[in-house]
């Protein structure tokens, strides 16, 4: 198993994909694979947060809004700016 492999694997089982406050080995272990090239940043947690309530509606609502602003451009073959 790759050390990135193995890194995700042990942060499916942890809570929010932090370890334990009394673990220190992710930390310890993440140095040593960030140092060798075998992590992947797409795959690192940087930071987590609770889901907002009524984040997708209230984003909905705002691209509806706004909808109106743009026109589609020939040309481009997207919407624009009017």
């Amino acid at each position: 198993m790759s050390g990135s492999s193995y890194l995700v694997c042990f942060l499916s089982q942890t809570r929010y994909g932090y370890p334990e406050e009394d673990n220190p080995l992710l930390y310890e272990v993440s140095t040593y694979v960030e140092a060798c090239g075998l992590n992947d940043a797409f795959k690192k947690i940087y930071i987590t947060t609770k889901p907002l309530d009524n984040f997708p509606v209230v984003t909905f609502l705002y691209v509806i809004a706004h909808l109106p602003k743009f026109a589609y451009d020939q040309q481009t073959g997207a919407r624009a700016a009017l």
